[in-house]
């Protein structure tokens, strides 16, 4: 401490700078996603795909299910030379590439999981509820009073059967993976997706 003291000014002045810089390194942590975080849309969603490498339209290596724990790899924004917005997961033994806008750092459940609500996540069926302008249990209340509208939202039903079996080939059991298939053939029918022979995939570590 003696020795500081006898420091010239411009030196004390400088060890000053340097100790804050150093101090403010060591405090400061690079920004790094969570070791694990829940699954926040419906399994019909196109978005719980887990693939292959991160071009919209790789291999599907499995569908993950609403609110399940996945292990976080990687967070590929923080990848400076080709950021993008996905996480490298892992989950039932599966490593692969999904949404980030899928994933939540808290599980979907509120409270005690086993008669808890669940928050709002999106799928396929969710949406075609909320396009209504409504939730699934006034829809089923109104249905039940109102033969109009019984009728009316029968119409949109069989609308939505039908847009379903175009995409998924079923007029109810939606699969996000023949929903990316559908997609990936439109894009290449209509020249919207380059050749699969010239696409890079973009799933480098």
């Amino acid at each position: 401490m003696e020795r500081i003291r006898r420091m010239p000014r411009w030196a004390l002045a400088l060890f000053v700078v340097l100790l804050a810089l150093v101090l403010g390194i060591s405090v400061t942590q690079p920004r790094t996603a969570p070791k694990e975080m829940w699954v926040a849309v419906m399994e019909d969603s196109t978005d719980a795909a887990v693939l292959k490498t991160t071009d919209r339209f790789s291999e599907v290596l499995t569908v993950v299910k609403f609110n399940e724990k996945v292990e976080i790899v990687r967070d590929m924004m923080e990848d400076k030379d080709n950021p993008r917005p996905y996480f490298r997961i892992k989950v039932r033994g599966i490593t692969g590439f999904i949404k980030r806008s899928a994933l939540a750092t808290e599980s979907q459940y509120q409270g005690d999981a086993k008669d808890a609500e669940a928050k709002v996540a999106v799928g396929a069926s969710g949406a075609n509820t909320a396009a209504k302008g409504l939730n699934s249990q006034n829809e089923k209340t109104l249905k039940e009073t109102d033969p109009k509208f019984k009728d009316s939202i029968g119409q949109v039903d069989q609308m939505e059967a039908a847009v379903n079996e175009m995409i998924y080939g079923s007029p109810k059991e939606v699969d996000p993976r023949k929903g990316l298939d559908s997609y990936r053939a439109w894009g290449e029918e209509g020249q919207n997706l380059p050749p699969k022979s010239g696409s890079s995939g973009g799933g480098g570590e």
